[in-house]
């Protein structure tokens, strides 16, 4: 399943495109910060753990499992995901590669306890 949406995260213009797949969740986020558009990606494996990064990073987050969103949590109309509202398209051809944590990225465990 494919979603996307144009939102406002903490004031701040945002598109965002959400991959969902076998239990597999990645998003794509684009947003306009001081004049220069920031890209912020998250991959959450069907445990739960969440993988957080921006482009051109070399260090990124990774949280325990906190939400799981799952293929079943979306229907193929809308999505309504911590807050943001997707508009969904249930069928498409998935690329496994989007779900692939980048290698180059050194992932660090925060705190945050499930």
């Amino acid at each position: 399943m494919i979603c996307s949406t144009n939102e406002m995260s903490f004031a701040i213009p945002a598109n965002a495109v959400m991959y969902v797949n076998n239990g597999w969740m990645r998003e794509d986020v684009s947003l306009v910060r001081n004049g220069k558009t920031v890209l912020i990606h998250n991959i959450e494996n069907p445990e739960g753990d969440m993988f957080i990064w921006q482009d051109q990073a070399t260090q990124g987050i990774e949280e325990p499992p906190q939400y799981k969103v799952s293929q079943a949590a979306i229907n193929a109309d809308n999505a309504n995901i911590i807050g943001w509202s997707y508009t969904c398209v249930p069928l498409w051809f998935p690329d496994t590669s989007l779900f692939t944590v980048p290698s180059e990225v050194v992932f660090e465990l925060t705190g945050i306890s499930q």
